[in-house]
This record gives structure tokens, sequence and C-alpha cells, in this order.
């Protein structure tokens, strides 16, 4: 047998070299721990096409003689490897699949990271609120308690308030009571004032009776003989004249109706003035007017316009300044 010539021996040893190459790395991907993608894997498919031909036919045989591999071992060599390199297609499109969901596992973990972001921002704003909010409720608080003091003290002041209230209620009670007595004592004092005032008119028309018939006769030139009252009936009513009496001046019927009043002024002329408008008709002579009191105001005597006679209770002994009597006012027909 003679030796193998240096090719060949460098072929051989190039061949283990590819074999211990293969094996690593069908190892190392069949764990799927260095694989380093499709470049490296179109190197080796490259190196056995150039490397297996020749060294499966023509040199088989002198690889078995000198390695103790026969040609049939060295073709279950080749098979294994074949599908040895099958699985290893296999498992790298899985990978390749593999690649990608980790590729988008990475992105939707991007994704996550970058909402985890937002919501870490969101939460950030809540909690700067939520210390805002913690602020103002303190605030809030606060006005509270200020709120509560001042109710405090406006319940104090309304207590006292309804305590006064109920001594005001009492003291209008007694007040009430008071008002009531004075009412009363008003009321008798009126009814007294009242009889009073009648018995000073009556007891003025009596003076008056008594000294006018003397004081006509002496100062105006009129007769009478007595004055008395007199009622007169015009329409329905019932008229009453204080003072009435029917004489004669310079041969000439008159009829005195005269009005005693305490105090007379502008107002009590005018009243009595209606009443002669009201009992005119009903008289069968002439009019001579007069008012007899105690005090005469200046009003009256406006109001009188020298048509009534006013005398005051002291005129006979001092007489008022001295005025014209009135002419006698000629009757007027009554119209029917």
């Amino acid at each position: 047998m003679q030796a193998p010539s240096l090719g060949l021996d460098t072929r051989a040893n190039s061949f283990r070299q590819l074999l211990n190459l293969l094996i690593s790395k069908l190892s190392s991907w069949s764990t799927c721990t260095e694989i380093t993608g499709s470049p490296e894997r179109s190197e080796i498919r490259e190196r056995l096409r150039e490397e297996q031909a020749p060294l499966i036919m023509p040199w088989g045989k002198a690889m078995g003689e000198f390695h103790g591999i026969t040609e049939e071992m060295y073709r279950a060599i080749v098979a294994i490897v074949d599908d040895r390199l099958k699985g290893v297609r296999v498992s790298l499109e899985d990978f390749d699949r593999l690649s990608q969901a980790v590729a988008q596992l990475a992105a939707a973990q991007a994704r996550t990271e970058a909402t985890l972001e937002r919501l870490a921002q969101a939460q950030a704003r809540t909690e700067q609120r939520l210390e805002a909010l913690a602020v103002r409720v303190d605030q809030l608080a606060e006005a509270q308690a200020r709120t509560e003091q001042r109710l405090e003290a406006l319940a104090a002041r309304v207590d006292q308030l309804a305590q006064a209230q109920a001594r005001t209620e009492e003291r209008l009670t007694l007040l009430e009571a008071v008002v009531e007595r004075l009412a009363e004592s008003v009321h008798q004092l009126a009814t007294q004032v009242g009889a009073l005032a009648e018995n000073i008119g009556y007891g003025l028309e009596d003076i008056a009776r008594l000294v006018l018939p003397s004081y006509l006769k002496q100062r105006y030139g009129v007769k009478v003989e007595r004055l008395e009252r007199r009622l007169f009936h015009v329409d329905g009513q019932v008229i009453d004249v204080d003072l009435y009496a029917e004489g004669t001046r310079d041969q000439q019927r008159v009829v005195v109706v005269g009005e005693v009043k305490a105090r007379i002024y502008g107002r009590e002329v005018g009243q009595f003035q209606q009443l002669l408008e009201a009992v005119r008709p009903l008289v069968p002579a002439e009019l001579l007017p007069l008012m007899f009191g105690y005090f005469i105001d200046l009003s009256a005597m406006e109001a009188a316009q020298g048509e009534i006679l006013l005398i005051a209770s002291y005129q006979p002994a001092v007489e008022l300044p001295p005025s014209p009597a009135p002419p006698p006012q000629r009757r007027k027909r009554r119209s029917r």
C-alpha cells in the first residue's frame, strides 16, 4: 500500500476540520444558543459543496485505509450530517418566527413602558392635584371652624335676644294693662268733660238769656221779651237753636237767632252760617243772627264779615271795639 500524497492529507485534514465544525455548530444550533443568522449558514453550505463531492468518491477508500473508515461508514456519516442539517433548517425557521415574536414582544414592551410612563406622569399630576385638594380641604376646615365659632356667637346672641324679647313681652303686657286703665280713665274723663261742657254750655246759655235782652236794647236798639231754645224741623231733620226771640227795631219786626259757644273760631262761624241757611225759610220776619261765648277768636271776626253779631260774655261790662250792628236780614221765600 502506498502512502497518500500531500494533497490527499491536506484534503483529509480539511474534511476533519469541516466535520468538527459541523458537529460543534450542530450542537450549538440544537440548543439555540450560538445561532448568528443566515450568513453563517450560507458559509457552511458553500464549504460543503466545495469539499464534500471530491472526498466522497475519490478519497473514501483512501480514508478507509488510513483511518479504518469504510466507504459505507462514510456515506452513513454524510447521511447523518444531511439529516442534522435538515433539523437545523427547521430550527432556524422556528427561530425566525421566534425572532419576529420577540420583536413584536419588544415593541409591545416598548409601548407598555410608554403607557406606564404616561401613567406615571398622570399619577404624578394626580398626586399634585391631591396635594392641592388637601390644602383646599384644610382651608375649608379652618373656614368651617370659624363659621362654627360665629354660629356659636350668633346662637348666644339669639339667646340674649330671646330673653330680651321675653322681657319686652312682659313689659308690653304690663303696658297693655296700663293702656287699658288709661283708656278707661280717658273715657271717664271724656264723660266728665262732656258733662262739664254741657253744664258750662247750659250755664253760658243761661247767662246769654239773662244779659242779652238788655244788651241788645242798649247797644243795638233791639227789643225782645225773652230768649229761649227753639227746634226747627227741616227736611226730616231737627235743628236745635240755642237762642230764639221775636222782637222789634225801629218799629219793624226782627227775629233773633243765636248760637252759644264757649270759644268761637272761624270754624264755628261757618257752621252757624249753614244753620242760618237751613232755618231762614221758617223764620217769620227778618233775621238778626248773633253768637255768644267766653272767647272770640280773630278768625271768627274775619269769617263773620259783619253779617253775624259776635258778643263776648264780658262785653256787657267791657265792650269790644265798636262794630255796627248788622242790618236785619230780609226773609227769603222758600223755593218750592
